[in-house]
């Protein structure tokens, strides 16, 4: 689609759920953000503090920043030993694939040019979590975009907040490979296409996830619907 730059957050989005794609870029509405997205918003910005400016760290009052508190000592322990010479932290990258306009942000390439997320949740995620390929991959390719350089891994660094909180990686075990990349394509397609048709149906109530961390519960006619009667 002409004029269209995709980002990590709106190509999620609209995999989730093209209603909530709605809502978040055409009506623009920010929605009211669920616990567990403000933890992980909170979360970053600490470890963001961290790798850059340690000095920087402040204790801020409220529950999800003391939640994000309890994970930083495990990302201290468990990550940072890991990383070495920090390469890039919050790096923005833009490149074209294809037609395709695509947009995001590394959180942080460690100095074996491992290109790492981080993640906050609060269930053991599954081995393979396909919610996040796509936006690994995007890293992947914009660090590559960066750099003229191939990554040497891509890992998803998760902070999980049960009662005690643990850290649980996930890696590709390598530089994405080119069926990764046709995947990555195709989504980007895919996604292009639904926008251009303004195919904004609530895709996301068959979803275990999207309805649980949307921001627009509240508003949204279809999920209040299931909800009375599921009920």
């Amino acid at each position: 689609m002409s004029g269209l730059v995709l980002s990590s957050s709106s190509v999620a989005t609209y995999l989730d759920c093209h209603l909530q794609w709605w809502f978040a870029y055409v009506v623009r509405d920010p929605g009211k953000p669920r616990e567990q997205t403000l933890v992980g918003i909170a979360t970053h910005d600490l470890v963001e503090s961290l790798l850059t400016d340690p000095k920087s760290l402040r204790r801020q009052p409220g529950h999800v920043w003391d939640e994000a508190y309890r994970l930083l000592p495990v990302f201290e322990a468990e990550v940072l030993p890991q990383l070495g010479t920090v390469r890039y932290v919050e790096q923005v990258y833009q490149f074209e694939i294809e037609g395709f306009y695509y947009q995001s942000y590394l959180d942080y390439v460690d100095g074996s040019n491992r290109v790492r997320d981080l993640k906050t949740t609060s269930r053991r995620p599954g081995p393979h979590d396909e919610r996040y390929r796509v936006p690994m991959i995007g890293h992947a390719l914009g660090f590559r975009s960066l750099t003229g350089e191939i990554e040497a891994d891509v890992i998803l660094d998760y902070l999980v907040r049960t009662k005690t909180p643990y850290y649980w990686p996930i890696a590709s075990g390598g530089p994405v490979s080119e069926d990764d990349v046709e995947f990555f394509v195709a989504t980007l397609e895919g996604v292009s296409k639904g926008i251009a048709a303004r195919d904004y149906d609530p895709t996301g109530l068959g979803s275990p996830w999207a309805c649980l961390s949307c921001p627009y519960q509240d508003q949204c006619g279809p999920y209040q619907r299931s909800k009375e009667i599921a009920g």
